[in-house]
């Protein structure tokens, strides 16, 4: 009898042992379901997310291009994008090069312009004194000053 108990004990204890076994590995399946449940939604949301902001940065990009056609780009527009270490952050930074280089031609030509106003300025007058000069009026008004006798003119 006692062996019968001994036997009874030792399968009950197997029959547990094989149970808790079970029991562990239904636990440690649901958790990893619960897991692949909650993370892998996480997971395509976080890249959802990084594609907006990266689109969005793209979209500043493009914005800027349109600043620089209306010729109202400030150099700052494009700094937080510039700062990424990606090829988009590459782009960027070449666009801002780019934009200052456009910049600072700009007020070249611009100070270029006002030069050349200048100087077109005083051709034209210059051209229109040596009409006034040549003309023939001019020329018998100098010749009747030139034969005034001008002491007696004042006295």
């Amino acid at each position: 009898m006692q062996r019968l108990q001994t036997r009874l004990g030792e399968f009950f204890g197997l029959f547990q042992a094989r149970l808790s076994l079970r029991i562990v590995g239904w636990i440690f399946l649901s958790l990893v379901a619960i897991e692949s449940v909650l993370l892998v939604p996480s997971v395509e949301q976080r890249k959802q997310e990084l594609l907006q902001q990266y689109l969005q940065q793209v979209d500043r990009v493009t914005t800027a291009a349109a600043a620089v056609e209306r010729g109202d780009f400030q150099l700052d527009a494009l700094t937080e994008v510039a700062s990424r270490p990606d090829e988009l952050g590459q782009l960027a930074r070449m666009f801002q090069q780019m934009a200052q280089q456009i910049q600072q031609r700009e007020e070249q030509l611009r100070q270029q312009l006002v030069e050349l106003k200048i100087e077109i300025d005083q051709k034209k007058r210059q051209k229109e004194v040596a009409i006034l000069t040549e003309s023939s009026y001019f020329q018998e008004v100098q010749q009747e000053v030139a034969s005034l006798n001008l002491d007696e003119f004042w006295s």
